[in-house]
């Protein structure tokens, strides 16, 4: 009974979309399917509305086709990493914020995901409670 309290209180102080009063939408895309599930859930619980995709070309498909207000994206994927998915983003005119998220990221990568803008890193493992700030973060900086 004081878990579901404690969701309620979650949900109702979570942000706003900017495009209106729904809540704020996500794409979270990520080729590890349990990690994507899992992510999935915990931020629908802090009542984020969350879409996904397995990999960079269905990311980069369900982003044209909807509006997001944030992407979540793993670096390490197959057919399209997360870089070139923001560079992808980027150059077809999109500015939403991009959390890069990743086990490993090396110095290059580092200073690449900064220089495409409203960038930011999360290095794997986190808990879901500085994923949600990260958000936020991004979202009010963004």
């Amino acid at each position: 009974m004081q878990l579901h309290v404690i969701e309620v209180a979650v949900n109702a102080n979570i942000a706003k979309s900017p495009f209106g009063s729904l809540p704020i939408r996500i794409l979270l895309v990520d080729d590890d399917d349990a990690l994507r599930r899992v992510l999935e859930r915990m931020l629908r619980r802090h009542g984020f509305h969350v879409e996904y995709a397995a990999n960079g070309g269905e990311g980069w498909n369900t982003l044209r086709q909807a509006n997001f207000d944030l992407l979540i994206t793993d670096y390490n994927m197959p057919e399209m990493n997360g870089i070139q998915l923001v560079r992808k983003l980027r150059s077809s005119g999109y500015s939403i914020p991009v959390i890069l998220i990743s086990a490993k990221l090396d110095d290059a990568t580092l200073q690449e995901a900064e220089s495409l803008g409203k960038v930011v890193t999360l290095i794997k493992p986190f808990q879901v409670s500085v994923l949600v700030e990260t958000i936020l973060s991004a979202l009010d900086a963004g």
